[in-house]
């Protein structure tokens, strides 16, 4: 695959675990430096791509939102109610993350008053696996994948709002990169003002006015925005760290 093997993303739903991840430490170490993944290319399988295209094509006749690797332009726009493209989100998240997990970002940015574990991959089959052999055949959720993208020595920063929304969430996260030794992967803080909703990496920026919830996935009305720009993404940046995201 280009980048590192990813460790064991298995989570226990446990109590007693620490509220909080622990700030980000000084990264580690490629353990495998002579296939640096932040270096190469977006390389994914066609198998893979088949996968999340024909499950984006199953949901709604018109073409994906996302085709990996061919960007005809620099940004995408979705306009999703429950009855309009109501997946069209989630087959966006899906690309986005499946790319993020092949060609490893430096630094994931999430924010979002609110946050769910919700689906990510449809893996009942086995045709995400490759993304992490250590999947089963199941629905791949949020956690899933946060813990994987840790395990590619990618620091995870996540911002939401103090609410009990989204306690269970933080629990179940700490928990399983805990159980992975990932702990200090992770950035999560509360603010009572936060308003943005963002998925940033170093591919892409997703803004608009979605919660990463089931409801702000599937059912709400709502717009969101996909940017590949490599300006506006550096831009993004330097504003996270502006306001000390």
């Amino acid at each position: 695959m280009g980048g590192t093997r990813a460790r064991t993303a298995r989570y226990a739903l446990r109590g007693g675990i620490r509220r909080s991840c622990q700030p980000s430490a000084r990264n580690r170490p490629n353990p495998h430096p002579h296939t640096d993944h932040r270096a190469d290319p977006l390389r994914l399988s066609e198998r893979l791509r088949h996968a999340v295209l024909s499950q984006a094509a199953r949901r709604h006749d018109r073409a994906p939102i996302l085709d990996f690797g061919i960007r005809m332009s620099t940004s995408r726009s979705i306009f999703k109610s429950a009855t309009s493209a109501p997946e069209a989100a989630r087959d966006a998240l899906a690309a986005v993350f499946a790319e993020e997990l092949l060609v490893p970002s430096k630094t994931v940015h999430l924010l979002a008053p609110w946050i769910s574990n919700i689906v990510i991959f449809d893996n009942s089959v086995g045709s995400f696996s490759g993304l992490n052999p250590e999947w089963s055949r199941r629905e791949i959720r949020l956690i899933d994948v946060l813990v994987t993208i840790a395990s590619n020595d990618t620091r995870l920063v996540i911002r939401v709002r103090p609410d009990n929304h989204n306690k269970p969430f933080e629990k179940r996260l700490v928990s399983a990169l805990t159980d992975s030794g990932l702990q200090d992967k992770c950035d999560w803080r509360e603010s009572g003002t936060l308003h943005t909703k963002s998925l940033l990496t170093d591919h892409v920026l997703i803004a608009g006015s979605m919660n990463f919830t089931e409801r702000g996935i599937s059912l709400n009305e709502e717009v969101v925005t996909l940017d590949f720009d490599p300006q506006h993404i550096a831009q993004a940046k330097m504003e996270f760290h502006d306001h000390g995201i």
